[in-house]
C-alpha cells in the first residue's frame, strides 16, 4: 500500500513489521483461544495505537536512528 507521505501510516506500518517478524519471548505459553476474537475493529485499535504520543515519539526518534545508523 503507498502511504503518500503520511508518517503515521509509515509507522504503524514499521510498527507492524518489527513485531511480525520478531518472535514472542514467553516465559509461560499463554492461553490463545481467544486471539483474534476481540470486540474492537482493527481501525479502532490502530486509532489508539496513533494516539499514543509516548509511542510514537519514540517510533520517529528510533526510525531516525536507525536511518542514521
Amino acid at each position: 500500500m503507498y502511504t503518500g507521505g503520511c508518517q503515521m501510516q509509515v509507522l504503524e506500518g514499521l510498527a507492524y513489521l518489527h513485531h511480525s517478524y520478531r518472535p514472542p519471548i514467553l516465559s509461560a505459553v499463554p492461553d490463545l483461544s481467544g486471539l483474534g476474537r476481540g470486540k474492537a475493529d482493527i481501525t479502532e485499535v490502530l486509532k489508539k495505537l496513533r494516539e499514543d504520543r509516548p509511542l510514537t515519539e519514540f517510533m520517529v526518534k528510533r526510525g531516525a536512528e536507525i536511518r542514521q545508523g
